[in-house]
C-alpha cells in the first residue's frame, strides 16, 4: 500500500503547527521548531500520528488566547482521542479558564469537551477498539530508553518503580499547575511539564519528545531542543545494529549514558542563558487571560 497519502495528512498537520505559532511563538522558537531534524526524522519520514493530537493541543492553546472557549474545548477532545499524552494538558487550560473566570461560561467549557471526547469515542467504544487494552499491556510490560526508571526497576522492582515515579510525576504536576493557576501566565510550561512525564516513564520512544518542543517553541527552553538532539541517539539500538548482539530494543551502554548523563549539562546551560535575560511572561494574541 502507498504511504504518500498518510504521508501528505501528516505533512500538512506539521505545516499547520507552524501556521499556529506564528501566533504563539517568537520567530527563534518558529525557526528551532520548522528546522528540528526530531521532528522532520518523526513525521515526514516515518509519519507518527502524535502530530494530529499536538496541532490540536496547539489550535486549542490560540484559542484559548483568543477566548474562543467552546471551539477550544472541541479541540482539546480531538486532541485527547488521537493521543492519550494531550490529556495532561486539559486540566491545565479548563482549570485556568475555571480560576479565573468561574462563570457559567467556564462550567459549558468543560461540558463541552466531555460531551465531545465521548462522541468521538463512543464508536470505538461500542466496538472495542479503543487504545485501552494497548496501553495497559505497553504499561504492564514494556521498558524502553529509559534509565532512570530502570535503576529504580533494578533497585525496587517493577510495581514499586512504577508506583514512584507516578508519585513523584503528580506531585511535580500538581506544583505546577498550583503555581500556572495563580499566576497571570496565560499558557503554561508544559515543555516541563512533559519533560518530567517523559523522563519519569518507562517508555521514551523518541518522537515523544516532541510534545515537549512544541511548548519549547513558545517559551524559550534550550534545555528541551538540546535534548531533542539527545534523544535521537535512542535509534541506536539492536533492531538498527543488526549483528550487534544486542537484543531489538536494546541499546548500547553508551547510548543510555550520553542521553542522561548530559542533560544536567543542558539544565544547567539553560540556567546559564536564563540569568543572563529577562525572560517574558506569555501574553499570546490576546493579552492575558
Amino acid at each position: 500500500m502507498e504511504a504518500w497519502p498518510l504521508q501528505v495528512f501528516v505533512v500538512s498537520a506539521d505545516l499547520g503547527v507552524l501556521l499556529i505559532l506564528r501566533h504563539l511563538a517568537p520567530a527563534r522558537g518558529l525557526l528551532l521548531y520548522a528546522w528540528c531534524p526530531l521532528i522532520i526524522h518523526s513525521f515526514a519520514f516515518n509519519l507518527h500520528v502524535d502530530i494530529f493530537a499536538i496541532f490540536f493541543i496547539a489550535l486549542a492553546c490560540l484559542l484559548f488566547l483568543q477566548r474562543h472557549y467552546y471551539q477550544m474545548a472541541i479541540c482539546l477532545a480531538f486532541a485527547v482521542a488521537s493521543k492519550i499524552f494531550a490529556l495532561l494538558v486539559v486540566p491545565l487550560l479548563l482549570g485556568k479558564l475555571l480560576t479565573s473566570h468561574r462563570s457559567l461560561k467556564s462550567w459549558l467549557a468543560i461540558a463541552v469537551f466531555t460531551l465531545a471526547l465521548l462522541t468521538i469515542y463512543l464508536p470505538f467504544m461500542l466496538n472495542g477498539q479503543t487504545e485501552i487494552q494497548g496501553l495497559l499491556a505497553m504499561n504492564r510490560e514494556w521498558q524502553f530508553n529509559a534509565p532512570i526508571f530502570a535503576l529504580l526497576n533494578h533497585a525496587l522492582g517493577f510495581y514499586a518503580a512504577k508506583i514512584l515515579t507516578a508519585g513523584v510525576f503528580i506531585a511535580l504536576y500538581a506544583t505546577i499547575a498550583f503555581k500556572f493557576f495563580r499566576s497571570q501566565e496565560s499558557l503554561p510550561r508544559a515543555d516541563i511539564i512533559f519533560g518530567c512525564f517523559f523522563l519519569l516513564s518507562a517508555v521514551v520512544n523518541p518522537w515523544y519528545w516532541i510534545w515537549v518542543l512544541l511548548f519549547a517553541a513558545i517559551t524559550p527552553s534550550l534545555w528541551a531542543w538540546l535534548c531533542s538532539a539527545l534523544i535521537m541517539l535512542a535509534y541506536v539500538s539492536g533492531i538498527n545494529l543488526p549483528g550487534s548482539g544486542l537484543d531489538l530494543y536494546q541499546h548500547p551502554t553508551w547510548v543510555l549514558c550520553i542521553e542522561y548523563l548530559s542533560l544536567p549539562f543542558a539544565l544547567y546551560l539553560n540556567h546559564l542563558l536564563r540569568s543572563k535575560t529577562n525572560p517574558t511572561a506569555i501574553t499570546g494574541p490576546s493579552g492575558m487571560v
